[in-house]
């Protein structure tokens, strides 16, 4: 591989990884693998909040106010140079109303699973993940409606590509999916990311998190279409802090969330 690739790659693989949506669509994953041996964590918190809902026509019409504060821990592991663990416990806490009671929702899920490298060139990868998520703890005394004890399975395909542009690097994600979930209708996935280092201190990330899940039994069609912003910032060369917003653009049957994120990152 080329300098320019080693350098722009190093980069990716220090920072691509963003974790901050598992508990929005699940969207923690990167193409880019961890090197052999080497290990990121990243602690995360995600604040968001919604009275507004995507109905059946991709309108908006108003909604009892929700709002959800998860935190995540999220580590991987270079298992080899091919290879690349991941492990993910979370919890979250919500308050919404059903039928005009007011509810608490606490849940808690882990997730497991593994990324696989199957091509590399210069300044592109391709590379296979799949991951289970099981929930361990869920408050009883909610409806069940609203509570959220589904296994699910993901699998799927993943594209980066690396260039530099003004002398500052970048890189391109695309991720394509399938999710099974015991007990709710299934998913396909496509997630985009780019990430472009506008200081030698500072990354910016914009990406773009899509499912659909078609309609089944009692199960309409759903569609969601969310857009996020954020910044990591270099505080020593192993130790990082993230910040920014996302929201929901464009949906069908599901709810509008706006939302804010901040996370410690740190690598070793």
């Amino acid at each position: 591989m080329c300098a320019l690739g080693q350098r722009a790659l190093s980069f990716v693989y220090c920072f691509a990884l963003i974790s901050t949506l598992a508990g929005h669509y699940g969207a923690w994953a990167a193409p880019f693998l961890q090197e052999d041996g080497r290990t990121q964590i990243i602690i995360t918190s995600t604040f968001d909040k919604s009275d507004r809902f995507c109905n059946a026509s991709g309108k908006l019409q108003a909604l009892a106010q929700y709002r959800e504060l998860e935190m995540m821990t999220y580590a991987e592991f270079g298992a080899t140079d091919w290879l690349t663990l991941i492990f993910a416990p979370s919890s979250s806490q919500s308050m919404g109303s059903v039928a005009g009671i007011e509810t608490a929702d606490r849940y808690a899920r882990v997730d497991a699973g593994a990324r696989a490298r199957l091509w590399q060139g210069d300044h592109s990868i391709v590379s296979f993940q799949a991951s289970i998520r099981a929930p361990y703890a869920f408050q009883k005394s909610d409806p069940q409606g609203l509570r959220r004890e589904t296994n699910e399975a993901d699998i799927r395909i993943m594209y980066g590509y690396s260039f530099e542009i003004w002398e500052r690097t970048g890189f391109a994600g695309a991720e394509f999916g399938y999710r099974l979930r015991t007990g709710a209708v299934d998913e396909w996935r496509a997630d985009l990311t780019l990430g472009y280092r506008v200081t030698p201190g500072i990354l910016i990330l914009m990406q773009n998190f899509n499912f659909v899940a078609k309609a089944m039994a009692l199960e309409p069609y759903k569609r969601s279409h969310k857009f996020q912003l954020s910044a990591i910032f270099d505080i020593t060369e192993t130790w990082s802090l993230q910040g920014g917003a996302y929201t929901t653009a464009l949906g069908v049957n599901v709810r509008k969330e706006s939302g804010v994120v901040g996370g410690l990152w740190r690598k070793f």
